[in-house]
């Protein structure tokens, strides 16, 4: 039997980091141990693979005794919870295998008034994790996440699709998106609008619009977003979030 306690400091930085992750998956298998709390999980039509770490050092408090469990809670309720957070609230996550729930707890920093949350909980077998695809991409670079999410949103405007070429030459990354009598187009460059880049060697692909429109939500939750591409490979894209906490996002070429 599995029992978890995680206090976690901030009730708006919780939804912050929450947010993203229930708007991008229909269940979350929460995987509880010594190390924190993690998720890995395809999206529906598996053309996203989330990867979502809360070590434990990311709790104020954390306390598990009994082991591991997987446990699949629906991200619609965990979405009515998280919205009722406030920068006032201190949040506590708990579990216990003997209850249905799972249990999400804000308690007022300055009156002690507590709000509970139960969400009813499956516990799921622990099987072989899922893992990330491995491969070598050919060209990254970081920039804030909201310029992340300006870019998707313009390119949105234009089509379905967004092509990305790195140029190692001229040491910058193209963006290109059309359809019939209508076009995007924007250079990126350093210091416009990225903080980094590398290009070991020209690479270009194409990603659905939708995909990238769901793996740029996180962009109010990180300071930084780093994303890595190849030839017709599967995107990176990378936030490290509050407290020690990350959010990884593969997303699948369009071939």
């Amino acid at each position: 039997m599995v029992t978890l306690r995680a206090v976690y400091p901030s009730g708006t930085k919780f939804k912050k980091i929450w947010q993203p992750i229930v708007k991008l998956l229909d269940t979350l298998p929460i995987k509880i141990d010594q190390n924190g709390l993690a998720i890995r999980q395809m999206s529906s039509d598996n053309n996203l693979m989330i990867v979502f770490e809360l070590t434990s050092t990311s709790f104020e408090e954390y306390y598990v005794e009994g082991g591991e469990a997987l446990v699949e809670i629906p991200s619609s309720e965990v979405a009515n919870a998280i919205k009722r957070a406030t920068r006032e609230d201190i949040v506590e996550l708990n579990y216990d295998s003997s209850s249905p729930y799972f249990v999400i707890r804000y308690i007022n920093k300055k009156t002690s008034v507590e709000r509970e949350f139960k969400i009813l909980a499956s516990e799921l077998s622990i099987g072989e994790e899922l893992r990330e695809p491995d491969v070598e991409l050919e060209a990254s670079f970081s920039m804030k996440p909201k310029d992340f999410r300006d870019i998707v949103a313009d390119a949105k405007v234009v089509g379905d699709e967004v092509y990305l070429s790195a140029v190692e030459e001229t040491n910058e990354i193209k963006v290109h998106a059309s359809e019939v009598n209508k076009s995007y187009d924007a250079i990126l460059t350093i210091g416009n609008p990225l903080l980094s880049l590398n290009i070991d060697t020209d690479a270009h692909a194409k990603y659905s619009i939708s995909h990238l429109n769901d793996a740029s939500r996180a962009y109010q939750a990180a300071e930084m977003a780093k994303i890595s591409f190849g030839k017709d490979k599967p995107m990176k894209v990378e936030y490290e979030l509050e407290f020690n906490s990350l959010l990884r996002i593969w997303i699948a070429p369009y071939l």
